[in-house]
Order: C-alpha cells, then structure tokens, then sequence
C-alpha cells in the first residue's frame, strides 16, 4: 500500500476534521490547522485523507533552541497495521530535521500501546516528568 504525503492544505479539511474526531475526544483543531507556526501531514490513499499529525514548531528561549512538538497523529482504523503511522512519523521527522529542530517531543496516551510501541521503535523515550495542566 503506497501512502502519499502531503502537506496540510484546505482542500483536506473536512476530511482531517472527521479522521482526528474518530480518533480524539473533544478536539477543536480548526484554529490548529491554518496557524502559522503548524504544518499538517495528511496521507492520502485513492484521493483520500487516511491519516494525519501536525508539527508545531517552537523555541526553548533558554537553550535557545527550536524543536517541534508532534500532535493529533492518527490513522484511520481501515488502514492500520500497514506502516502507514510509522512512514508518517518518519516524514515528519524528516521535515523537523529541515526546519532546524534539535528535538523533537510528543504525548501519548499510555493505552495507545501499539503507538507508544511506534515510538519507542523509533527511538523516542519516555521522560520522567509530571505534566501539569491548569484549565482556564
């Protein structure tokens, strides 16, 4: 199964918008997918959005340098078990590379254990921190 991927565009919107809301629960991604400092990945399979994550690049202004954080990676459950997130995740390392990030960080769910499995095979590693979140 070949997978082209391209870059976020709007012609890919209401496809994105219905593959990220079968697979996250209350995500509003429609201001994340025209800000400035985001590009999208979309695969496409026979003209369709099969799957998608976005990079957001940032600056640690104390290291300074830029890294970018990986979100909303997810592929549509007809087409799992075909690479398809790992050739994904590849691309948009190689795209992370090219935009001069040093690092590259993400979260992930602990019961997506096929995807933490991904990402451990792709040399991510798990941080020891605490995540701290304040809902305002």
């Amino acid at each position: 199964m070949k997978v082209k991927f391209v870059r976020y565009e709007e012609q890919y919107k209401d496809d994105v918008i219905k593959l990220i809301n079968k697979s996250f629960d209350n995500h509003n991604i429609t201001d994340i997918l025209e800000a400035f400092n985001v590009i999208g990945l979309v695969g496409l399979f026979a003209g369709h959005a099969i799957s998608y994550l976005n990079i957001t690049f940032c600056v640690d202004v104390i290291k300074n340098t830029k890294y970018a954080m990986i979100n909303h990676v997810c592929v549509d459950e007809a087409y799992r078990g075909n690479n398809i997130g790992k050739d994904m995740m590849m691309e948009a390392i190689t795209i992370c590379k090219s935009n001069g990030c040093s690092v590259i960080k993400l979260t992930s769910s602990s019961n997506r254990e096929v995807a933490n499995k991904m990402y451990q095979c792709l040399g991510f590693g798990i941080r020891e921190t605490n995540v701290y979140e304040k809902v305002i």
